[in-house]
């Protein structure tokens, strides 16, 4: 974003947002629009020009302008912007999977991980009904990029890290009130999560494993450790939403070189000027 600029002219459509952030996810979601500028709330102005570049940008502490999510920084192969994660955006079908991420980062390392998904929607678990709530879209297309965007106040869509390579991380999260029920029925009593997840990356079959807090309803299962496999990708297939339970994963790809996992609380729209090429 670029505050206190206004890219004067070049106007598309005049519309209205209620921030600058939804303002350039309608820029997003319109095919036409390059670039907008957002002021006088809740006043967005959607904008394009023959070269794609703003004709007149003035100096403004009114108005906060920006570029399109999908302006050519997201082309194959442009690294810093194609690792996007998009807040009420849907990038409607070309389906390939449906799987559950405990959060739209872990949603988009598993479409890394898919072979051929190239980007994703994902329903967080505050914003939308339990029938869909975790849920993981995962996408592809022969272009790499979906072909179309909407504006869906429900869903959150970004890309696989695959466009530039990026080497694939671990998960350090502590996924807190979040139960992963099922699989496997080994337990043993620790001190804490951070123990607990000890154990689970020591324990060469352990993929994922859930932790009753000494604030757990039931006494008998406080301080319980539940390390826990599956037999295909080492992402669990059931979470619930359980108060004083912390599920997370082992450390065991967090050695060596690759940095540590750590989703975005809350999410946060990246940097714009990466858009320029």
């Amino acid at each position: 974003m670029l505050p206190g600029v206004d890219f004067n002219g070049d106007d598309l459509t005049i519309t209205t947002a209620s921030d600058v952030y939804r303002c350039q996810a309608l820029c997003t979601s319109n095919a036409q629009c390059q670039f907008f500028t957002y002021g006088l709330s809740p006043r967005c102005v959607l904008k394009r020009s023959g070269t794609g570049i703003p004709t007149l940008p003035l100096i403004s502490a009114d108005y906060i302008s920006g570029f399109s999510l999908m302006a050519s920084g997201l082309q194959k192969g442009s690294k810093g912007c194609s690792d996007l994660i998009i807040p009420g955006v849907n990038f409607p079908g070309n389906d390939i999977e449906m799987v559950l991420a405990v959060d739209a980062t872990f949603c988009q390392l598993l479409c890394t991980y898919h072979p051929r998904c190239r980007f994703f929607t994902y329903f967080p678990r505050e914003r939308t009904s339990a029938s869909m709530r975790f849920s993981c879209y995962l996408k592809g297309r022969t272009s790499d990029l979906p072909a179309t965007v909407q504006i869906n106040s429900e869903t959150v869509s970004g890309f696989s890290h695959s466009y530039h390579g990026a080497q694939k991380p671990c998960n350090t999260y502590a996924y807190s009130n979040t139960e992963f029920p099922g699989y496997g029925e080994r337990t043993l009593r620790t001190a804490s999560f951070e123990l607990c997840r000890d154990e689970c990356t020591q324990d060469p079959s352990c993929q994922f494993f859930s932790y009753a807090t000494t604030a757990y309803a039931d006494a008998a299962k406080q301080g319980i450790c539940y390390p826990k496999n599956v037999m295909s990708l080492p992402n669990p297939t059931q979470m619930d939403l359980v108060p004083n339970v912390t599920s997370g994963f082992p450390l065991r790809k967090c050695e060596g070189d690759i940095q540590g996992y750590v989703p975005p609380l809350p999410i946060e729209i990246p940097d714009s000027t990466c858009y320029f090429n």
